[in-house]
Protein backbone atom coordinates (compact mmCIF):
# COMPACT_ATOMS: atom_id res chain seq x y z
CA UNK A 1 0.00 0.00 0.00
CA UNK A 2 2.62 2.44 1.09
CA UNK A 3 4.63 1.70 -2.39
CA UNK A 4 1.35 2.19 -4.17
CA UNK A 5 0.85 5.99 -2.19
CA UNK A 6 4.46 6.41 -3.56
CA UNK A 7 3.48 5.83 -7.47
CA UNK A 8 0.18 7.75 -6.94
CA UNK A 9 1.80 11.30 -7.71
CA UNK A 10 3.20 10.22 -10.83
CA UNK A 11 0.06 8.49 -12.19
CA UNK A 12 -1.61 12.03 -11.28
CA UNK A 13 0.96 13.68 -13.60
CA UNK A 14 0.79 11.52 -16.44
CA UNK A 15 -3.28 11.68 -15.63
CA UNK A 16 -3.09 15.40 -15.38
CA UNK A 17 -0.75 15.44 -18.70
CA UNK A 18 -3.61 12.67 -20.47
CA UNK A 19 -6.17 15.17 -19.65
CA UNK A 20 -3.95 18.51 -20.58
CA UNK A 21 -3.47 16.58 -23.78
CA UNK A 22 -7.24 15.85 -24.32
CA UNK A 23 -8.57 19.07 -23.23
CA UNK A 24 -6.31 20.96 -25.65
CA UNK A 25 -6.71 18.34 -28.25
CA UNK A 26 -10.33 19.07 -27.23
CA UNK A 27 -9.83 22.73 -27.58
CA UNK A 28 -8.12 22.89 -30.83
CA UNK A 29 -10.70 20.65 -32.30
CA UNK A 30 -13.10 23.14 -31.33
CA UNK A 31 -11.45 25.70 -31.98
CA UNK A 32 -10.47 24.21 -35.72
CA UNK A 33 -14.51 23.64 -36.06
CA UNK A 34 -15.40 27.04 -35.04
CA UNK A 35 -13.04 28.53 -37.25
CA UNK A 36 -14.39 26.40 -39.87
CA UNK A 37 -18.06 27.69 -38.99
CA UNK A 38 -16.54 30.87 -39.34
CA UNK A 39 -14.99 30.68 -42.40
CA UNK A 40 -18.26 28.98 -43.99
CA UNK A 41 -20.01 32.11 -42.86
CA UNK A 42 -17.53 34.47 -44.36
CA UNK A 43 -17.43 32.83 -47.78
CA UNK A 44 -21.37 32.39 -47.55
CA UNK A 45 -21.38 36.24 -46.81
CA UNK A 46 -18.80 36.97 -49.64
CA UNK A 47 -20.21 34.60 -52.30
CA UNK A 48 -24.15 36.39 -51.45
CA UNK A 49 -22.15 39.57 -51.75
CA UNK A 50 -20.47 38.52 -55.00
CA UNK A 51 -23.60 37.42 -56.59
CA UNK A 52 -25.30 40.83 -55.56
CA UNK A 53 -22.30 42.31 -56.91
CA UNK A 54 -22.95 39.99 -60.04
CA UNK A 55 -26.89 40.95 -60.01
CA UNK A 56 -25.64 44.57 -60.32
CA UNK A 57 -23.23 43.86 -62.80
CA UNK A 58 -25.60 41.94 -64.85
CA UNK A 59 -28.26 44.41 -64.84
CA UNK A 60 -26.05 47.29 -65.10
CA UNK A 61 -24.59 45.50 -68.54
CA UNK A 62 -28.28 44.80 -69.38
CA UNK A 63 -29.09 48.21 -69.18
CA UNK A 64 -25.60 49.28 -70.72
CA UNK A 65 -26.44 47.44 -73.56
CA UNK A 66 -30.24 48.54 -74.04
CA UNK A 67 -28.75 51.93 -73.99
CA UNK A 68 -26.61 51.18 -76.12
CA UNK A 69 -29.15 49.78 -78.65
CA UNK A 70 -31.24 53.08 -77.81
CA UNK A 71 -28.48 55.14 -79.10
CA UNK A 72 -27.52 52.94 -82.16
CA UNK A 73 -31.55 53.13 -82.94
CA UNK A 74 -31.59 56.93 -82.54
CA UNK A 75 -28.29 57.33 -84.40
CA UNK A 76 -29.44 54.98 -87.00
CA UNK A 77 -32.82 57.25 -86.75
CA UNK A 78 -31.24 60.44 -87.04
CA UNK A 79 -28.76 58.81 -89.96
CA UNK A 80 -32.22 57.92 -92.12
CA UNK A 81 -33.68 61.54 -91.26
CA UNK A 82 -30.58 63.22 -92.41
CA UNK A 83 -30.31 61.42 -95.77
CA UNK A 84 -34.10 62.11 -96.23
CA UNK A 85 -33.52 65.82 -95.66
CA UNK A 86 -30.61 65.34 -98.00
CA UNK A 87 -33.46 64.00 -100.69
CA UNK A 88 -35.39 67.10 -99.63
CA UNK A 89 -32.73 69.13 -100.79
CA UNK A 90 -31.79 67.01 -103.91
CA UNK A 91 -35.63 67.54 -105.12
CA UNK A 92 -35.18 71.21 -104.78
CA UNK A 93 -32.85 70.64 -108.12
CA UNK A 94 -34.18 70.87 -111.51
CA UNK A 95 -35.89 67.96 -113.03
CA UNK A 96 -35.33 66.87 -116.67
CA UNK A 97 -37.33 65.41 -119.26
CA UNK A 98 -37.41 61.79 -120.04
CA UNK A 99 -39.59 60.15 -122.75
CA UNK A 100 -42.05 57.99 -121.40
CA UNK A 101 -42.81 55.00 -123.52
CA UNK A 102 -46.61 53.58 -124.39
CA UNK A 103 -47.94 50.41 -122.09
CA UNK A 104 -47.24 47.00 -123.75
CA UNK A 105 -50.22 45.27 -124.90
CA UNK A 106 -50.76 42.34 -122.84
CA UNK A 107 -50.62 38.96 -124.68
CA UNK A 108 -53.97 37.93 -126.56
CA UNK A 109 -54.58 34.73 -127.14
CA UNK A 110 -57.29 33.94 -129.94
CA UNK A 111 -58.87 30.68 -128.45
CA UNK A 112 -61.71 28.79 -130.09
CA UNK A 113 -65.62 29.81 -128.66
CA UNK A 114 -65.63 26.38 -128.18
CA UNK A 115 -64.13 24.25 -126.52
CA UNK A 116 -62.02 20.86 -128.20
CA UNK A 117 -63.17 18.03 -127.21
CA UNK A 118 -60.36 14.67 -127.51
CA UNK A 119 -61.42 11.50 -129.55
CA UNK A 120 -61.05 8.57 -126.68
CA UNK A 121 -60.51 6.55 -129.42
CA UNK A 122 -57.44 8.01 -131.21
CA UNK A 123 -54.31 6.43 -131.67
CA UNK A 124 -51.74 8.58 -128.94
CA UNK A 125 -48.61 9.54 -131.18
CA UNK A 126 -45.09 8.90 -129.41
CA UNK A 127 -43.61 12.07 -130.14
CA UNK A 128 -41.40 15.21 -129.44
CA UNK A 129 -42.84 18.44 -129.24
CA UNK A 130 -40.76 21.25 -130.40
CA UNK A 131 -40.17 24.46 -127.76
CA UNK A 132 -39.34 28.14 -127.89
CA UNK A 133 -36.83 29.61 -125.17
CA UNK A 134 -37.86 28.96 -121.59
CA UNK A 135 -39.78 31.58 -119.79
CA UNK A 136 -36.94 31.21 -116.43
CA UNK A 137 -38.08 31.45 -112.90
CA UNK A 138 -37.62 35.40 -111.56
CA UNK A 139 -34.51 35.47 -109.45
CA UNK A 140 -35.14 34.73 -105.25
CA UNK A 141 -37.09 37.81 -103.82
CA UNK A 142 -35.28 39.92 -101.50
CA UNK A 143 -36.91 39.99 -98.55
CA UNK A 144 -37.16 43.56 -96.78
CA UNK A 145 -36.77 43.26 -92.81
CA UNK A 146 -38.98 44.85 -90.27
CA UNK A 147 -37.50 47.68 -89.24
CA UNK A 148 -35.98 47.89 -85.21
CA UNK A 149 -38.78 49.57 -82.59
CA UNK A 150 -38.25 52.76 -83.18
CA UNK A 151 -37.53 55.87 -80.57
CA UNK A 152 -40.63 57.55 -80.44
CA UNK A 153 -40.15 61.13 -79.40
CA UNK A 154 -42.31 62.70 -76.14
CA UNK A 155 -43.50 65.56 -78.22
CA UNK A 156 -45.41 64.38 -81.09
CA UNK A 157 -48.79 64.80 -81.62
CA UNK A 158 -50.43 61.75 -83.27
CA UNK A 159 -53.90 61.41 -85.19
CA UNK A 160 -55.36 58.21 -85.37
CA UNK A 161 -57.24 56.58 -88.42
CA UNK A 162 -59.08 53.66 -89.02
CA UNK A 163 -58.18 51.89 -92.53
CA UNK A 164 -60.74 49.08 -94.20
CA UNK A 165 -57.96 46.64 -96.04
CA UNK A 166 -58.11 43.51 -97.19
CA UNK A 167 -61.77 42.94 -95.00
CA UNK A 168 -60.05 43.82 -91.75
CA UNK A 169 -60.74 47.68 -90.14
CA UNK A 170 -56.61 48.35 -89.15
CA UNK A 171 -55.96 51.16 -86.73
CA UNK A 172 -52.85 53.31 -87.61
CA UNK A 173 -51.64 56.29 -85.58
CA UNK A 174 -49.32 58.89 -87.74
CA UNK A 175 -47.59 62.29 -87.27
CA UNK A 176 -50.45 65.42 -86.88
CA UNK A 177 -47.97 66.89 -88.86
CA UNK A 178 -48.31 65.19 -92.22
CA UNK A 179 -51.95 66.78 -92.49
CA UNK A 180 -49.81 69.35 -94.46
CA UNK A 181 -51.13 70.54 -98.40
CA UNK A 182 -48.77 70.01 -101.63
CA UNK A 183 -51.19 72.50 -104.02
CA UNK A 184 -48.34 73.36 -106.32
CA UNK A 185 -46.30 70.96 -107.67
CA UNK A 186 -42.54 72.80 -108.20
CA UNK A 187 -39.75 71.45 -107.32
CA UNK A 188 -38.92 73.55 -104.24
CA UNK A 189 -42.79 73.14 -102.64
CA UNK A 190 -42.50 69.71 -103.40
CA UNK A 191 -39.15 69.37 -101.20
CA UNK A 192 -40.12 71.48 -98.79
CA UNK A 193 -43.41 68.78 -98.68
CA UNK A 194 -40.52 65.76 -98.45
CA UNK A 195 -38.51 68.09 -95.56
CA UNK A 196 -41.93 68.16 -93.29
CA UNK A 197 -42.16 64.79 -93.04
CA UNK A 198 -38.89 63.98 -92.79
CA UNK A 199 -38.98 65.84 -89.51
CA UNK A 200 -41.83 64.16 -88.26
CA UNK A 201 -41.94 61.32 -86.35
CA UNK A 202 -41.92 58.80 -89.93
CA UNK A 203 -40.02 56.34 -88.48
CA UNK A 204 -43.04 54.92 -86.28
CA UNK A 205 -45.25 54.43 -89.57
CA UNK A 206 -43.13 52.84 -91.70
CA UNK A 207 -42.75 50.29 -88.92
CA UNK A 208 -46.42 49.95 -88.56
CA UNK A 209 -46.74 49.58 -92.16
CA UNK A 210 -44.60 46.67 -92.09
CA UNK A 211 -46.41 44.56 -89.34
CA UNK A 212 -49.39 45.16 -91.00
CA UNK A 213 -47.92 43.61 -94.48
CA UNK A 214 -46.21 41.24 -92.27
CA UNK A 215 -49.25 39.76 -90.67
CA UNK A 216 -51.37 40.05 -93.96
CA UNK A 217 -48.75 38.01 -95.33
CA UNK A 218 -48.97 41.24 -98.28
CA UNK A 219 -46.93 40.79 -101.29
CA UNK A 220 -44.97 43.61 -102.53
CA UNK A 221 -48.04 45.05 -105.02
CA UNK A 222 -50.34 44.66 -101.85
CA UNK A 223 -48.46 47.02 -100.08
CA UNK A 224 -48.12 49.31 -102.32
CA UNK A 225 -52.08 49.22 -102.51
CA UNK A 226 -52.28 49.32 -98.30
CA UNK A 227 -50.01 52.22 -98.69
CA UNK A 228 -52.45 53.81 -101.34
CA UNK A 229 -55.56 53.29 -99.15
CA UNK A 230 -53.68 55.24 -96.17
CA UNK A 231 -53.06 58.01 -98.05
CA UNK A 232 -57.04 58.14 -99.16
CA UNK A 233 -57.53 58.08 -95.71
CA UNK A 234 -54.96 60.29 -94.35
CA UNK A 235 -55.93 62.83 -97.04
CA UNK A 236 -58.86 64.40 -98.53
CA UNK A 237 -60.50 62.88 -101.82
CA UNK A 238 -59.34 66.09 -104.34
CA UNK A 239 -55.86 65.83 -102.68
CA UNK A 240 -54.24 63.74 -105.22
CA UNK A 241 -50.65 65.31 -105.27
CA UNK A 242 -50.53 64.59 -101.79
CA UNK A 243 -51.36 61.43 -102.14
CA UNK A 244 -48.79 60.55 -104.74
CA UNK A 245 -46.00 62.29 -102.61
CA UNK A 246 -46.92 60.57 -99.17
CA UNK A 247 -47.42 56.91 -101.18
CA UNK A 248 -43.99 58.05 -102.58
CA UNK A 249 -42.30 59.05 -99.54
CA UNK A 250 -43.58 56.10 -97.56
CA UNK A 251 -42.47 53.09 -100.58
CA UNK A 252 -39.21 55.29 -100.60
CA UNK A 253 -38.49 54.51 -96.57
CA UNK A 254 -40.02 50.88 -97.29
CA UNK A 255 -36.74 50.59 -99.22
CA UNK A 256 -38.69 50.20 -102.77
CA UNK A 257 -37.37 52.09 -105.92
CA UNK A 258 -40.04 54.45 -106.52
CA UNK A 259 -39.70 57.72 -108.45
CA UNK A 260 -42.36 60.85 -108.89
CA UNK A 261 -42.59 62.64 -111.91
CA UNK A 262 -45.06 66.08 -113.71
CA UNK A 263 -45.86 66.90 -116.78
CA UNK A 264 -44.14 69.94 -118.20
CA UNK A 265 -46.77 72.45 -117.53
CA UNK A 266 -46.99 71.30 -113.38
CA UNK A 267 -50.07 69.97 -113.50
CA UNK A 268 -50.18 66.47 -113.16
CA UNK A 269 -47.81 64.67 -110.42
CA UNK A 270 -47.30 60.98 -110.78
CA UNK A 271 -46.04 57.75 -109.18
CA UNK A 272 -43.95 55.54 -110.95
CA UNK A 273 -42.72 52.12 -109.51
CA UNK A 274 -39.94 50.22 -110.54
CA UNK A 275 -41.33 46.01 -110.93
CA UNK A 276 -39.15 43.29 -111.60
CA UNK A 277 -42.03 41.26 -113.83
CA UNK A 278 -43.26 42.67 -117.19
CA UNK A 279 -46.40 44.73 -116.83
CA UNK A 280 -48.80 45.60 -119.69
CA UNK A 281 -50.93 48.24 -120.52
CA UNK A 282 -49.21 50.62 -117.88
CA UNK A 283 -46.60 53.60 -119.79
CA UNK A 284 -43.60 53.44 -117.83
CA UNK A 285 -40.77 55.26 -118.79
CA UNK A 286 -36.63 53.49 -118.34
CA UNK A 287 -34.48 54.55 -115.40
CA UNK A 288 -30.77 53.13 -114.56
CA UNK A 289 -31.82 50.05 -116.66
CA UNK A 290 -34.92 49.86 -114.17
CA UNK A 291 -38.56 49.55 -115.91
CA UNK A 292 -40.59 52.07 -113.87
CA UNK A 293 -44.17 52.09 -114.23
CA UNK A 294 -47.20 54.77 -114.07
CA UNK A 295 -49.21 53.80 -111.48
CA UNK A 296 -50.71 56.69 -110.05
CA UNK A 297 -51.58 60.07 -111.98
CA UNK A 298 -51.95 60.82 -116.00
CA UNK A 299 -49.13 61.87 -118.54
CA UNK A 300 -49.52 61.35 -121.81
CA UNK A 301 -46.55 62.05 -123.32
CA UNK A 302 -42.50 62.85 -121.64
CA UNK A 303 -42.30 63.03 -118.02
CA UNK A 304 -40.07 65.19 -115.73
CA UNK A 305 -38.32 63.36 -112.59
CA UNK A 306 -34.98 64.13 -111.04
CA UNK A 307 -31.99 62.37 -111.44
CA UNK A 308 -30.57 59.15 -109.96
CA UNK A 309 -30.10 59.90 -106.16
CA UNK A 310 -27.39 57.71 -104.45
CA UNK A 311 -29.41 56.26 -101.76
CA UNK A 312 -31.31 54.37 -104.87
CA UNK A 313 -28.98 51.25 -105.97
CA UNK A 314 -29.81 49.84 -102.47
CA UNK A 315 -33.43 49.83 -102.60
CA UNK A 316 -35.44 46.81 -104.31
CA UNK A 317 -38.08 46.83 -107.36
CA UNK A 318 -41.62 45.47 -107.24
CA UNK A 319 -41.85 41.41 -107.60
CA UNK A 320 -45.75 40.35 -108.26
CA UNK A 321 -45.58 36.64 -107.46
CA UNK A 322 -47.82 35.97 -104.61
CA UNK A 323 -45.45 33.82 -102.17
CA UNK A 324 -47.59 33.66 -99.33
CA UNK A 325 -51.16 32.80 -98.50
CA UNK A 326 -52.83 36.11 -98.07
CA UNK A 327 -54.95 36.73 -94.85
CA UNK A 328 -57.93 38.14 -95.54
CA UNK A 329 -61.16 38.58 -93.32
CA UNK A 330 -63.01 35.55 -92.93
CA UNK A 331 -66.18 35.81 -95.55
CA UNK A 332 -66.02 32.23 -97.51
CA UNK A 333 -68.79 31.01 -100.13
CA UNK A 334 -68.70 27.22 -101.07
CA UNK A 335 -68.57 26.78 -105.09
CA UNK A 336 -70.13 22.87 -105.58
CA UNK A 337 -68.13 20.55 -108.58
CA UNK A 338 -69.70 18.10 -110.51
CA UNK A 339 -68.36 15.85 -112.19
CA UNK A 340 -68.39 12.05 -113.18
CA UNK A 341 -64.90 10.56 -111.91
CA UNK A 342 -66.48 10.98 -108.47
CA UNK A 343 -69.90 10.41 -107.77
CA UNK A 344 -69.87 13.18 -104.96
CA UNK A 345 -70.24 17.11 -105.16
CA UNK A 346 -66.78 18.72 -104.74
CA UNK A 347 -67.25 21.76 -102.23
CA UNK A 348 -64.46 24.59 -102.35
CA UNK A 349 -64.39 27.35 -99.76
CA UNK A 350 -62.94 30.41 -101.10
CA UNK A 351 -62.97 34.12 -100.66
CA UNK A 352 -64.74 36.50 -102.86
CA UNK A 353 -62.95 39.24 -101.20
CA UNK A 354 -60.22 38.39 -102.98
CA UNK A 355 -62.03 39.28 -106.49
CA UNK A 356 -61.62 42.99 -105.94
CA UNK A 357 -57.60 42.65 -105.03
CA UNK A 358 -56.77 40.42 -108.28
CA UNK A 359 -58.54 43.49 -110.29
CA UNK A 360 -56.05 45.80 -109.17
CA UNK A 361 -53.35 43.44 -110.12
CA UNK A 362 -52.12 45.14 -113.15
CA UNK A 363 -51.74 43.16 -116.13
CA UNK A 364 -48.52 40.71 -116.20
CA UNK A 365 -46.99 37.43 -117.54
CA UNK A 366 -48.91 34.27 -117.50
CA UNK A 367 -45.53 33.10 -115.26
CA UNK A 368 -46.71 35.35 -112.25
CA UNK A 369 -50.00 33.18 -112.28
CA UNK A 370 -48.11 30.00 -112.33
CA UNK A 371 -46.28 30.74 -109.53
CA UNK A 372 -48.08 32.15 -107.22
CA UNK A 373 -49.97 31.08 -104.22
CA UNK A 374 -53.46 30.58 -103.39
CA UNK A 375 -55.41 31.74 -99.87
CA UNK A 376 -55.58 29.42 -97.33
CA UNK A 377 -59.18 28.51 -97.40
CA UNK A 378 -58.92 27.42 -101.35
CA UNK A 379 -55.88 25.46 -100.46
CA UNK A 380 -57.26 23.46 -97.59
CA UNK A 381 -60.18 22.73 -99.04
CA UNK A 382 -58.69 21.61 -102.46
CA UNK A 383 -55.87 19.53 -99.81
CA UNK A 384 -59.51 17.90 -98.19
CA UNK A 385 -61.47 17.47 -101.07
CA UNK A 386 -59.67 16.06 -103.11
CA UNK A 387 -56.58 14.76 -101.29
CA UNK A 388 -58.84 12.31 -100.01
CA UNK A 389 -60.11 11.09 -103.29
CA UNK A 390 -56.35 10.55 -104.60
CA UNK A 391 -55.14 8.78 -101.76
CA UNK A 392 -53.71 5.40 -102.18
CA UNK A 393 -53.70 5.71 -106.11
CA UNK A 394 -50.65 5.42 -108.35
CA UNK A 395 -49.28 9.21 -109.55
CA UNK A 396 -50.86 8.46 -113.46
CA UNK A 397 -54.14 7.75 -111.93
CA UNK A 398 -54.49 10.62 -109.60
CA UNK A 399 -52.88 13.17 -112.65
CA UNK A 400 -55.24 11.22 -115.15
CA UNK A 401 -58.32 12.13 -112.01
CA UNK A 402 -57.46 15.91 -111.57
CA UNK A 403 -57.24 16.01 -115.33
CA UNK A 404 -60.53 14.82 -115.68
CA UNK A 405 -61.37 16.84 -112.88
CA UNK A 406 -60.86 19.87 -114.98
CA UNK A 407 -62.41 19.12 -118.23
CA UNK A 408 -66.06 18.08 -116.43
CA UNK A 409 -65.66 20.84 -113.68
CA UNK A 410 -65.29 23.72 -115.13
CA UNK A 411 -67.42 25.25 -117.84
CA UNK A 412 -65.77 26.87 -120.61
CA UNK A 413 -65.68 30.95 -122.29
CA UNK A 414 -63.43 32.75 -124.20
CA UNK A 415 -61.90 35.67 -122.14
CA UNK A 416 -63.61 37.95 -124.79
CA UNK A 417 -67.04 36.91 -124.27
CA UNK A 418 -66.96 36.67 -120.69
CA UNK A 419 -64.79 40.08 -120.10
CA UNK A 420 -64.56 41.69 -123.36
CA UNK A 421 -60.85 41.71 -122.83
CA UNK A 422 -57.90 39.26 -122.48
CA UNK A 423 -57.63 38.46 -118.50
CA UNK A 424 -55.64 35.72 -116.81
CA UNK A 425 -57.04 34.45 -113.69
CA UNK A 426 -55.09 33.87 -110.32
CA UNK A 427 -56.60 30.61 -108.17
CA UNK A 428 -59.26 31.63 -106.62
CA UNK A 429 -60.93 33.62 -109.86
CA UNK A 430 -61.47 30.30 -111.39
CA UNK A 431 -63.86 29.35 -108.81
CA UNK A 432 -65.38 32.88 -108.25
CA UNK A 433 -66.15 33.45 -112.16
CA UNK A 434 -68.58 31.04 -113.42
CA UNK A 435 -66.38 30.30 -116.87
CA UNK A 436 -62.40 29.52 -117.48
CA UNK A 437 -60.63 29.29 -120.35
CA UNK A 438 -57.67 27.04 -121.12
CA UNK A 439 -54.42 29.51 -119.33
CA UNK A 440 -56.81 29.24 -116.68
CA UNK A 441 -57.43 25.93 -116.42
CA UNK A 442 -54.17 25.11 -116.94
CA UNK A 443 -53.15 27.60 -114.01
CA UNK A 444 -55.10 25.58 -111.74
CA UNK A 445 -54.42 22.25 -112.82
CA UNK A 446 -50.77 23.00 -112.53
CA UNK A 447 -51.15 23.92 -108.53
CA UNK A 448 -53.47 20.49 -108.47
CA UNK A 449 -50.34 18.67 -109.79
CA UNK A 450 -47.86 20.29 -107.61
CA UNK A 451 -50.09 20.43 -104.76
CA UNK A 452 -51.60 17.24 -104.36
CA UNK A 453 -48.97 14.58 -106.56
CA UNK A 454 -45.45 15.81 -105.43
CA UNK A 455 -44.89 16.11 -109.38
CA UNK A 456 -42.77 18.69 -111.43
CA UNK A 457 -44.94 20.50 -113.76
CA UNK A 458 -44.18 23.49 -116.81
CA UNK A 459 -46.61 25.27 -118.65
CA UNK A 460 -46.71 25.37 -121.89
CA UNK A 461 -47.93 28.74 -124.03
CA UNK A 462 -48.63 28.78 -127.83
CA UNK A 463 -49.53 31.65 -129.65
CA UNK A 464 -53.25 30.67 -129.08
CA UNK A 465 -53.16 28.29 -126.82
CA UNK A 466 -52.17 26.99 -122.83
CA UNK A 467 -51.70 23.55 -121.57
CA UNK A 468 -49.51 22.20 -119.26
CA UNK A 469 -46.67 19.44 -119.21
CA UNK A 470 -46.09 16.65 -116.31
CA UNK A 471 -42.57 14.89 -115.43
CA UNK A 472 -43.82 11.16 -114.33
CA UNK A 473 -41.19 9.37 -112.20
CA UNK A 474 -42.16 6.46 -114.42
CA UNK A 475 -42.24 5.65 -118.44
CA UNK A 476 -45.36 7.10 -119.84
CA UNK A 477 -46.34 7.24 -123.69
CA UNK A 478 -47.70 10.43 -125.60
CA UNK A 479 -46.62 13.28 -126.76
CA UNK A 480 -44.24 15.09 -124.82
CA UNK A 481 -41.31 17.85 -124.56
CA UNK A 482 -37.63 17.86 -123.45
CA UNK A 483 -37.06 20.76 -120.75
CA UNK A 484 -33.40 20.44 -119.32
CA UNK A 485 -32.54 17.09 -120.02
CA UNK A 486 -35.90 15.47 -118.41
CA UNK A 487 -38.61 14.16 -119.84
CA UNK A 488 -42.34 16.18 -119.48
CA UNK A 489 -45.26 14.50 -120.75
CA UNK A 490 -48.29 16.76 -122.38
CA UNK A 491 -51.43 17.20 -120.25
CA UNK A 492 -54.07 19.39 -121.95
CA UNK A 493 -56.79 20.39 -119.18
CA UNK A 494 -58.94 22.20 -121.70
CA UNK A 495 -58.86 19.46 -124.40
CA UNK A 496 -62.12 17.97 -122.96
CA UNK A 497 -61.56 14.27 -122.42
CA UNK A 498 -58.07 13.95 -123.18
CA UNK A 499 -55.51 11.50 -121.77
CA UNK A 500 -52.32 12.00 -120.22
CA UNK A 501 -50.33 12.31 -123.32
CA UNK A 502 -52.51 13.40 -125.65
CA UNK A 503 -52.24 16.77 -127.66
CA UNK A 504 -53.98 18.37 -129.73
CA UNK A 505 -53.13 17.44 -133.34
CA UNK A 506 -52.76 20.84 -134.41
CA UNK A 507 -50.15 21.57 -131.50
CA UNK A 508 -48.12 18.41 -132.37
CA UNK A 509 -45.79 20.47 -134.76
CA UNK A 510 -46.13 23.75 -132.93
CA UNK A 511 -43.01 25.02 -130.97
CA UNK A 512 -44.40 25.92 -127.10
CA UNK A 513 -42.85 27.91 -124.42
CA UNK A 514 -41.99 26.39 -121.42
CA UNK A 515 -42.75 28.40 -118.20
CA UNK A 516 -40.89 27.10 -115.37
CA UNK A 517 -43.03 26.91 -111.84
CA UNK A 518 -41.22 26.35 -108.82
Amino acid sequence: MKQSCLTTPKSMKMSIRLLVNSLTHFRMKLLYNILLVLIGIFFSITMQGQAGDFEKRKNKSSQTFEDFKKKQTEKFESYKRKKQLEFAKFLEEKWKEFELFAGKESPQLPEPVDPPVANPTDTIPDVEVPTLPVVVLPPEEEVIPIPDTPVIPEDVVYNKIAVKFAGHELTVNYDKTFNIALPQITEDKIAGYWTTLAKGSFEELIYQCFLIKKELKLNDWGYYLFVKELANNIYLSDQKNEKIAFIAFVLDNSGYKVRMGRDENYKNLVLMLAVEDQVYLKSYFIFSGKNYYLVEGNISSSVYTYNEWQEDSRKKAMHLVINESFKMADYNQTKSIKNQIWEDVVEIKYNPQLKEFYNQMPACDLSVFFNSECSEEVSNSLKTQLGKRLAGKSKKEQVSELLSFIHQGFPYMTDDNQFGREKFFFYEETFIYPYSDCEDNSILFAYLVRKLTGLKIVGLLYYDHAATAVKFDEETEGSYILHKGEKYTICDPTYIGARIGQCMPQYLNESAQIIEIK
